[in-house]
């Protein structure tokens, strides 16, 4: 510590000195609050004294020597230069037993050891915190200052302003003497901590630093020391996670607020205890069980030396640090009577309930009730690992009560459920069996089913089904939204349980369809499920995003979020669902639901895939698999895993695909909704890697499981376009074609992606001669519903056309398209064989020389945007009536453009229009 702001104060006492060494004795008090530089400003008077010749005795006194008899004399006299004799005679004097009250001739006579070594050299005493002297060692100093004014003897005591009043009894007699001096030692400015920082770091420090460090310490230089310490630390270290942006974590800080209140009384480590666990100053006079005006007067000096400000710690450090101090007896019993106090107090639940479980506590008779509606508020507010840790605590507080404590296990599996699925295996047959004892209400069994159907336990499911219809008229039963709800989610997800006897249609009084949630989960899963029974999609999706932007996210269901987003990718608006579902991502990102989180994340890897972005789909579903491990995925592992494996096997990176098949997956997966991405996905693979017989069974169990369960869309999966992909590599075009126009008549309009899968596979089986127009309308179909991935197929299809045709130059054109889309897509092996010369086919890497940059700057500079965009699509072969659809212009204005184009280029028909007018197609949105 260095001394700053005390030059006025060090030249007082050295000027008394002087006076002292005239034979004017003199005597100075110093009072301050504890840690406010007293001790410094001491040991430099002594320095300066002793360099003045000054012969120069020093103690310390402190709490845990203040009942050793005579031991700050004891250390006065250590080092004095005592002779032999008076070395002897001064030992004598000092052994007093503890406890006995030293006769007046042992006080005399030690007061005169000192003023003879004042006959031979000037006297210098100074005794640090003589409140917590021994009372032997105050009888003498007392006597001994009574008689020091004509000696050449200056003492100098220290004392804390914030000590008991019968501790300061020395402080006060020696006040009373009129060669005494008091001195009242003062908070740092604003600029002597600024000084101190400069000390400290070695530079000046920042003003906002200086401004936060005094603010924070209230000019306490010990304090303010110790946070720019942390500074210096947080500096060379690096950033500290969760910690303060200048003084990291405080830790320095924290260690010094406790060697604070080390020094003072017990009294202000006590108050700043209570202050630490109830989070503020109200309630610790009842907290402590102590007189509230001594309790203001040690708060009031723990504000004075910086460690609150106002009502709090002036800085977080500053309560951890004291809560870590706290034995855990003593932790047990502040936090216990804090819930106390707060309950009687009418505080809120969750204040109480904070409390409850700091102390591990719930045998209070109101401390179950406290917890369960503290854990409810949380639920609600999303702070799920609190939520769980007081449902646990309030069902230690039910022994014996069956049927509260089911139910508070119930209301922990949504906690627990939103963290981590599989956090809630352990307890889920004990759920069960509550369940036939008819411990549940009708919503609790409703959230257990669904857990036991996510973790594939359809037994388990299958025997409560039954239970829920019956208890739909109970008091506490299921309402008719509640059921019908559940019936759709059973019908679409996991079908092998839709005989189980669950009645969603009933007439009896719907209570809880009034309430919003419960009115939300049921429109968004009818939309979904009407989605896939091909019911109503259009008035579907319509209700989705009405609901879904309606409704604050935060505040909206992970089931009726993942419902709506299946909703808007199942009826192929993709632009939609990524809008919503990264707006969802940044919001769960804070959130504590893992789940919530790793749910979405693996549906927009789904969407990405969707868009054609390859290698973004395998990245998310990567992160989605990071943060949940696959036993609690349960049954959805399967679509999870199949986006992943479909994502690989499309970038060509086969083994690794076929790696992921061979990890474990539940049996009861492939009877679900989302076993059929995992079978379409298998089937993918089987096809890329030759096994046509094993891909056809895949992609044709698809189609027989999506029959049965009626949910026989192209959106879900387009089994019939992918059987047909298979059926033409085994050379059989005629049952191909049958089912892609099949799948073309499904797709009806409503799923653009499905019938442009569908033309494409239909191209294939026509005559070479007819299948440049059939393909580039399924490229258009593909580019408007911007799945980049199945565009490249089919430009790979149609560059491969052309080439047959002839026509090299469109072949090269429809080529270099392809290669720049497989290249965003990273899906590069798609054409790494395309044919683009007579005798060859010239290697993917040759497309960047298919154009000199003359002809780009040329077409570029000549070329107006109307021109371009009208030659690009002649380009490609389009018919001057077809490009007057696209671009909504007439066939006259279309004809004008080309004769302008054909000018300016010097060309004279469509085939010599060059490659570099096509635009290069942007990456996937």
């Amino acid at each position: 510590m260095v001394l700053l702001e005390r030059k006025e104060e060090l030249e007082f006492l050295l000027d008394l000195l002087d006076e002292a060494v005239y034979r004017h004795g003199t005597s100075a008090l110093v009072g301050a609050a504890a840690a406010m530089g007293k001790s410094v400003l001491l040991e430099t008077y002594a320095r300066a004294a002793a360099e003045q010749g000054v012969l120069v005795l020093t103690a310390i006194a402190c709490e845990e020597e203040r009942q050793v008899p005579m031991g700050v004399m004891s250390q006065l006299l250590f080092h004095a230069p005592l002779s032999a004799g008076a070395r002897a005679e001064a030992d004598r004097l000092l052994a007093v037993d503890a406890g006995a009250e030293p006769d007046i001739r042992t006080t005399h006579a030690l007061a005169m050891i000192l003023l003879d070594l004042s006959g031979r050299r000037p006297l210098a005493v100074t005794v640090d915190n003589i409140h917590l002297a021994d009372a032997e060692s105050k009888s003498v100093l007392s006597y001994f200052a009574r008689r020091i004014r004509g000696a050449r003897v200056a003492t100098v005591f220290t004392y804390s302003e914030s000590s008991e009043h019968h501790e300061r009894e020395c402080a006060d007699e020696l006040l009373r003497q009129p060669n005494c001096h008091q001195l009242t030692l003062q908070p740092l400015s604003l600029e002597g901590v600024a000084h101190l920082g400069a000390r400290v770091l070695g530079r000046q420090a920042p003003a906002a630093m200086v401004e936060r460090c005094h603010r924070h310490t209230n000019g306490n230089p010990f304090l303010a020391h110790a946070l720019f310490r942390d500074h210096l630390v947080m500096r060379r270290a690096g950033a500290v996670p969760c910690g303060d942006e200048l003084f990291g974590a405080g830790e320095g800080y924290g260690r010094a607020v406790l060697e604070y209140l080390r020094r003072v009384d017990p009294g202000p480590a006590r108050v700043a205890q209570a202050v630490a666990v109830l989070g503020g100053c109200e309630g610790v006079a009842a907290l402590l069980d102590m007189c509230p005006v001594v309790v203001g007067k040690i708060l009031d000096s723990l504000r004075a030396a910086g460690i609150l400000t106002g009502d709090d710690f002036s800085h977080s450090a500053g309560a951890s640090a004291v809560l870590g101090g706290v034995t855990p007896e003593n932790l047990y019993r502040l936090n216990s009577g804090a819930a106390d106090w707060g309950y009687h107090q009418g505080l809120s639940a969750c204040r109480v309930a904070r409390w409850l479980l700091a102390a591990g506590d719930s045998s209070a008779p109101w401390a179950v009730g406290v917890l369960t509606q503290a854990a409810r508020l949380a639920l609600s507010e999303g702070e799920l690992s609190h939520a769980a840790a007081c449902l646990t605590l309030a069902r230690q507080g039910c022994a014996g009560d069956e049927r509260a404590a089911a139910r508070l296990l119930a209301a922990q599996l949504c906690a627990d459920w939103g963290l981590n699925p599989s956090m809630c295996t352990p307890y889920l047959d004990d759920l069960v069996t509550a369940g036939h004892a008819g411990h549940l209400s009708g919503s609790d069994l409703i959230v257990l089913v669904k857990a036991l159907m996510w973790h594939g336990r359809f037994d388990g499911a299958r025997g409560l089904l039954p239970l829920l219809a019956d208890a739909a008229g109970a008091a506490d039963g299921p309402s008719h939204g509640e059921l019908t709800e559940l019936s759709l989610v059973i019908r679409h997800a996991y079908p092998a349980l839709a005989d189980a006897g669950l009645q969603g249609d009933g007439h009896q009084p719907d209570r809880a369809a009034r309430l919003p949630h419960t009115r939300q989960n049921l429109n968004v899963t009818q939309a979904l499920d009407a989605v896939l029974s091909r019911s109503s999609s259009q008035g579907a999706v319509d209700l989705v995003e009405r609901v879904l932007g309606s409704a604050p996210l935060q505040e909206t269901g992970t089931g009726v979020i993942l419902a709506g987003l299946l909703t808007l990718v199942y009826s192929e608006r993709i632009p939609q669902a990524a809008q919503l579902c990264d707006a969802v991502l940044a919001q769960s990102a804070i959130g504590e639901s893992r789940l919530r989180h790793a749910s979405v994340l693996a549906v927009r890897a789904e969407i990405s895939l969707r868009q054609g972005a390859l290698l973004d789909a395998a990245e998310q579903v990567r992160e989605a698999l990071r943060l949940l491990p696959s036993a609690s995925w349960g049954v959805t592992l399967a679509q999870v895993r199949g986006t992943l494996v479909r994502a690989l096997t499309a970038m060509g990176r086969h083994d690794e695909a076929l790696a992921q098949l061979k990890l474990p997956l539940p049996q009861e997966a492939l009877e679900t909704r989302f076993g059929l991405s995992y079978l379409q996905a298998r089937g993918r693979l089987n096809l890329a890697t030759g096994h046509l017989h094993a891909a056809l069974e895949d992609f044709e169990t698809c189609g027989e499981l999506m029959t049965e369960w009626r949910m026989d869309v192209p959106g879900l999966v387009p089994w019939r376009g992918e059987a047909a992909a298979v059926l033409l590599e085994m050379d059989e075009p005629e049952r191909a074609c049958k089912l892609a126009e099949d799948q073309l008549a499904r797709a009806d309009g409503r799923s653009p992606r499905g019938a442009g899968l569908s033309m494409r596979v239909i191209a294939a089986t026509l005559n070479v001669s007819r299948r440049s127009m059939l393909l580039r309308q399924a490229a258009d179909l593909l580019q408007g519903c911007g799945d980049q991935y199945e565009l490249v197929c089919t430009l790979v299809q149609l560059t491969n056309t052309y080439h047959a045709l002839g026509e090299l130059r469109r072949a090269r054109t429809v080529g270099r398209r392809a290669w720049n889309i497989a290249r965003e897509c990273h899906a590069e092996s798609l054409v790494e064989a395309l044919a683009l010369a007579p005798a060859s086919a010239e290697p993917a890497a040759s497309f960047e020389s298919l154009q000199s940059p003359d002809e780009v700057s040329e077409a570029e500079t000549l070329l107006s945007e109307a021109e371009r965009r009208v030659a690009e699509l002649a380009a490609l072969g389009y018919t001057n009536r077809e490009i007057s659809s696209r671009l909504y212009i007439s066939v006259s204005t279309v004809e004008q453009h080309l004769t302008k184009t054909y000018r300016k280029l010097k060309v004279t028909r469509r085939s010599d229009l060059p490659s570099l007018v096509i635009a290069p197609v942007p990456g996937p949105s």
